[in-house]
């Protein structure tokens, strides 16, 4: 067992500790999880949700028949290949560029009709240290439950269909592109670790959750369904839908608790950028 595998269960172990610890809190005491802090205000319309998602598709259109035909394919194979590495080249980038306009344009559309003068959209109550010590905790509970989950999805797939090849991230894929430019790298991480988790976070949990929240009798059904969309945004990988359905409940879990965005987006960024760490330091963990 390397180092990198080792590290990664005892992320997992010590995820599961935590777990362990607050089911017997919380059986012990009758303390919940769940104490969520006072609703956010929202006065946004319908259609400011949809906004950013529509952004994210006109920009995706627009630009990946000019970013594609910056890259030149390789010898003998058709431009127009969808498996070309310069196609997957092509592909996140723009993804990476339509990303950071939604997470600037859901941040307005937020900051607009979700913000008061006392809880800012993304600060919320300013407990910066409370923000942090829950982050760390909710982070490792995402790696024990999510890579479990993860485990046993691909486990019963290959007892129904043993010979089934998963379909992998098209972030790992262009980044162990023969073809992949010195720059690549930088971008992918940029993309992952700070663009996503700041565009995600404040569409599904600061827009939609928090549409949901408003629109529903139950602040909980809110989670589940924004954790459920969230997943389905993952369909490109079907394996991981389950998981990152339980992830996206998760971090709608700290969102509520605290209010605000900034721990939401500090837990995933910590998710993404240790699948983005092993996976650069060789180890396919996701």
């Amino acid at each position: 067992m390397t180092a990198l595998e080792i590290g990664h269960w005892l992320l997992i172990g010590a995820g599961a500790v935590v777990l362990a610890v607050l089911i017997v809190r919380w059986l012990g005491s009758g303390k919940s999880i769940w104490r969520p802090a006072p609703m956010r205000e929202m006065h946004m319309p319908f259609e400011m949700l949809l906004a950013p998602v529509i952004v994210y598709f006109l920009i995706s259109a627009l630009l990946y028949p000019l970013v594609a035909s910056a890259f030149e394919p390789a010898a003998g194979q058709p431009a127009t290949a969808p498996a070309a590495p310069e196609n997957k080249i092509a592909a996140v980038t723009v993804n990476n560029l339509a990303i950071a306009v939604v997470a600037v344009v859901a941040y307005a559309i937020g900051r607009r009709f979700c913000s008061a003068p006392n809880r800012p959209f993304i600060l919320g109550d300013r407990q910066y240290g409370r923000d942090v010590t829950e982050t760390l905790l909710t982070v490792l509970v995402a790696f024990a439950l999510c890579y479990g989950l993860l485990d046993l999805t691909t486990w019963i797939v290959r007892l129904i269909e043993p010979e089934h090849v998963f379909p992998e991230h098209g972030v790992i894929e262009a980044m162990n592109a023969p073809t992949a430019p010195t720059w690549l790298p930088v971008l992918l991480w940029l993309g992952t670790v700070v663009a996503t988790p700041i565009a995600e976070e404040t569409f599904f949990r600061g827009l939609l959750q928090t549409y949901l929240a408003k629109a529903l009798p139950s602040r909980k059904l809110a989670v589940v369904l924004a954790g459920a969309a969230f997943g389905a945004a993952h369909l490109g990988q079907p394996q991981v839908v389950p998981a990152m359905i339980v992830f996206g409940m998760i971090v709608g879990t700290l969102y509520e608790r605290r209010g605000g965005l900034l721990a939401p987006i500090l837990a995933h960024a910590l998710f993404n950028a240790k699948s983005m760490l092993w996976e650069t330091l060789g180890a396919h963990a996701w």
